[in-house]
């Protein structure tokens, strides 16, 4: 869960210091949290089961999707407004780090899942 921790406030002191206000630097974080997982996990799906075509033929998978990314994206809203409030932004160059490691990461997995897998 520390983990976790570091990499949202990490990534939300990310975003700020890239000079997005705090609305913007959620949805950044957002398609971070939300969006590169599920890439992820709809090529690997695709990949051995060839299920990727069929889960987005679901609009309702799509739907539960959007509705609890919205959830996520508010609860996660008032988490890092809370650390904000406390000051805990600054000086956060370790969980940056962390958070932009882990993102280039992710970036890479996706790359090699949709392009070299399928």
């Amino acid at each position: 869960m520390n983990l976790v921790s570091k990499f949202l406030i990490g990534g939300y002191a990310y975003y700020r210091g890239k000079k997005f206000e705090h609305d913007g630097a959620i949805n950044m974080l957002a398609i971070t949290v939300f969006g590169m997982p599920t890439l992820i996990i709809l090529g690997i799906l695709k990949h051995f089961w060839g299920a990727g075509y069929v889960i987005f033929g679901q609009y309702w998978v799509v739907l539960a999707f959007v509705l609890l990314s919205f959830i996520g994206t508010k609860k996660l809203d008032r988490y890092l407004k809370d650390k904000y409030e406390l000051n805990l932004l600054t000086g956060l160059a370790r969980e940056i780090k962390f958070h932009s490691s882990i993102v280039y990461a992710m970036v890479v997995i996706n790359f090699f899942i949709w392009y070299f897998l399928i």
